[in-house]
């Protein structure tokens, strides 16, 4: 299974109703947005590899029409959507909409297509191991493109006790010192002396 990005989609009143009905092509929320925007023509819907003649007729067709055999290497591409399956698990309300994707956010490419429809919005994302961004268009230009790591954690001999040993700006855009923090957290700062935080601990 891939990896989760999770999405954050947000729009000025006025562009409700366009992205209301870009969603709603699709009852389920599955692939609705992306299929609306940038339909995957049907023929790619097959997987690889082919083994049987008439899909590898179809392959070679496809390859030929859209530099792609199937649906994973057409989606996946940053020219089209970027990820694995598009939108799934939406849950639209108040000019929020809120989605999955698989392994990546949308593509740029697949951003400004989307601005031509609803030219100013904000999209944050974040992947379940900790990293993630956030871009905003305004008017249909990219107006802030901001992208974070997840922190470089390396363990200690104390358990749930990690070492920052770089400054590190997240989500949030704060700057993290380099020291120790507790329980994988960036919010349980300990300090920079290793011994004197084991001795604390020890006192416990």
């Amino acid at each position: 299974m891939p990896n989760h990005v999770y999405n954050t989609l947000e729009i000025d009143e006025k562009y409700s109703a366009k992205l209301e009905k870009l969603i709603s092509k699709d009852k389920n929320y599955w692939t609705g947005l992306f299929q609306s925007i940038h339909p995957m023509p049907p023929s790619l819907d097959i997987t690889a590899p082919q083994n049987d003649d008439e899909l590898k007729k179809i392959a070679k067709d496809n390859l030929k029409k859209y530099g792609h055999k199937d649906w994973y290497s057409w989606r996946t591409d940053d020219d089209n959507w970027g990820n694995k399956w598009g939108d799934y698990e939406g849950y639209y309300d108040d000019c929020v909409y809120q989605f999955n994707t698989a392994w990546s956010p949308p593509s740029h490419q697949f951003l400004h297509r989307l601005a031509k429809i609803i030219p100013s919005f904000v999209l944050s994302y974040e992947e379940e191991t900790g990293w993630g961004g956030r871009i905003q268009f305004t008017n249909g230009k990219i107006t802030e493109d901001f992208f974070y790591h997840e922190p470089d954690w390396h363990e200690t001999e104390i358990e749930d006790v990690l070492e920052l040993k770089e400054d590190y700006v997240g989500a949030d855009r704060d700057v993290y010192k380099a020291g120790y923090y507790g329980d994988w957290s960036l919010h349980e700062y300990l300090g920079t002396d290793f011994e004197s935080i084991k001795a604390e601990l020890n006192e416990k």
